[in-house]
């Protein structure tokens, strides 16, 4: 029996149809936009709580022909990928119920962080949250399973992870972590059956 379980937050515990920047900016009218220097580089530092993002977003909102404010782009991403798996909430709290830990394990910057738990509420479902940018160090960095470990206090192999990146799963691996793709939730539940026989 498994003493924990981490659960990503985006594409497992939130599934929108897309993704919220995209969206917010097609509906300004503004398509094909490559957002991939922004989102490959300096966000992931946002990510890690090294940098601000509404600060490091200006000038690229300039450069992508955005004419609203910074915090008007991340309302609407934010709202636009609001989409609570319920069925998945569900499942957190019978697992809790059982007295097992239930744990986000999420890469975020702190805006969106807030977001998650003022609007969403998903602090309030889940025993723990362990975010990217409160941390320093964010999936698949050994270091961020390491925090998560030496703050649970529990073998590696007593605690399970699930996240919708392989890459993600194979940096828990390779501390021991007990880790697995999500690839929906029918396919989460008949695997969690393995984990509870």
């Amino acid at each position: 029996m498994m003493k924990a379980i981490l659960f990503d937050v985006d594409n497992v515990i939130i599934t929108p149809p897309g993704y919220g920047a995209n969206f917010t900016l097609e509906s300004e009218g503004l398509s094909n936009i490559d957002v991939s220097e922004f989102f490959h580089g300096v966000f992931l530092e946002c990510q890690k709580g090294e940098k601000d993002l509404k600060e490091e977003l200006k000038p690229f909102l300039d450069k992508w022909g955005y004419k609203k404010t910074a915090d008007e782009f991340l309302k609407n991403w934010f709202d636009y990928e609001n989409c609570i798996n319920e069925k998945m909430v569900k499942k957190i709290q019978e697992y809790r119920k059982s007295g097992i830990i239930c744990a986000l394990a999420t890469r975020q910057e702190k805006y969106r962080l807030a977001y998650i738990y003022d609007v969403m509420k998903l602090n309030g479902i889940v025993d723990k949250t362990y975010a990217s940018c409160n941390i320093g160090y964010t999936k698949p960095q050994r270091e961020y399973f390491e925090y998560i470990l030496n703050d649970l206090k529990f073998e590696p192999e007593k605690v399970l992870f699930w996240d919708n990146e392989l890459s993600n799963v194979k940096g828990a691996q390779e501390l021991g972590i007990n880790a697995e793709v999500y690839e929906g939730f029918e396919n989460f539940e008949n695997k969690m059956r393995d984990f509870y026989e």
